[in-house]
């Protein structure tokens, strides 16, 4: 089990388009984020969950920590996960992928780039979770937030004066793998739910998966 790394899961809380906070969502009876949780703790023993709501989670066991700028997303999220790891490496995941397979996740932590982020390119598009983020950049999400809240607008407004994922990766040394280059993907390993559809479709592989 590797302990020079820090997993990160980012549980941003209620989707407008599902009307409630689908990391806690079932799927054969279990949430969503313990099927991620579970899947995590085979390889990693430190895992942190990044949310507003931390109450909706207490029943997982594991660190809790809010965002300290919120109202940017996933940004906002690896800022507060990079300032209270212990580790200079870690590894940021969202709480709406339930099909994450140990062999991709295993491929990307046992990779030997050494780039402050390393992110896997899935069917032509570059994908940023799960991906690597390093300590080495939390100065860049730290002046990227605060810049972009200097803009007295709305959140939504504020993600396009500088402040989104893809500023992020523009501003900092990116090291960008194929995902079948350690591992053959499985048809689902990118599969994230984000509107009710999903969420029955989600169920249907579950089916399909287990009955293999």
């Amino acid at each position: 089990m590797k302990h020079d790394f820090t997993a990160i899961i980012l549980a941003g809380g209620k989707s407008s388009r599902i009307g409630s906070d689908k990391a806690l969502l079932k799927i054969n009876g279990i949430t969503i984020i313990e099927h991620i949780v579970d899947t995590l703790s085979q390889l990693l023993k430190d895992i942190k969950i990044i949310t507003n709501n931390p109450s909706n989670y207490s029943f997982l066991n594991f660190d809790l920590h809010k965002d300290i700028l919120p109202g940017f997303g996933p940004l906002s999220g690896i800022h507060a996960g990079l300032f209270y790891s212990k580790t200079e490496k870690n590894i940021f995941l969202t709480c709406d992928m339930p099909f994450l397979s140990i062999k991709l996740l295993e491929g990307l932590i046992d990779s030997k780039y050494n780039s402050p982020v390393t992110l896997l390119k899935y069917n032509g598009r570059v994908q940023p979770f799960p991906g690597i983020y390093t300590g080495k950049i939390f100065k860049e999400t730290d002046r990227l937030l605060l810049k972009a809240a200097s803009f007295n607008q709305s959140p939504r407004s504020k993600k396009l004066k500088g402040a989104s994922m893809n500023n992020l990766i523009e501003a900092v040394e990116t090291h960008v793998i194929e995902a079948d280059e350690f591992t053959d993907p499985g048809e689902y390993d990118f599969f994230n739910i984000n509107s009710p559809e999903d969420y029955i479709s989600a169920k249907e592989i579950y089916k399909k998966l287990t009955a293999i």
